[in-house]
């Protein structure tokens, strides 16, 4: 076989004829076929794939421990972030209750509507008020002092 054929062979290229038929020969020769029947006397070494499904079932369960790992991790992670959002959105977004506007009392019970049960309401939380403080004493008939 010269150079040509062996380096069309290695490139893939299209033979002609001719050079076919010259592949034949040398591949029907003598030589080819002592190689041949060496390389299919060859003890086969053909490893066992025992180990390598031993090993794929160590990966495999060691894969399933990170996962569940990384799982936990992650979860704890979003779940922190999601109620510390939360806090601070409740925080925010809290009605701010203000105290007393300035001014005199008069000024701000004038604001007010003065209906019976307002009226009721008020003297009842000055009386407790005044109670809680000491200073209010109550009689066994009901008056104040």
């Amino acid at each position: 076989m010269d150079k040509e054929l062996f380096k069309k062979l290695i490139d893939e290229k299209p033979l002609t004829a001719e050079e076919a038929l010259e592949l034949d020969e040398a591949l029907e020769s003598d030589a080819c076929e002592q190689v041949a029947h060496m390389v299919a006397a060859q003890h086969d070494d053909a490893p066992s794939l025992e180990w390598r499904s031993e090993l794929n079932e160590k990966l495999s369960s060691e894969t399933r421990k990170g996962r569940k790992a990384w799982f936990w991790g992650v979860g704890a992670a979003v779940s922190t972030g999601a109620a510390a959002t939360l806090m601070f959105l409740a925080m925010f977004n809290a009605p701010i209750s203000e105290g007393p506007q300035g001014g005199n009392v008069a000024d701000n019970t004038a604001a007010q509507t003065d209906t019976l049960e307002d009226l009721l309401i008020e003297e009842h939380q000055q009386a407790m008020n005044q109670e809680q403080l000491g200073l209010y004493v109550s009689f066994e008939d009901g008056s104040g002092f």
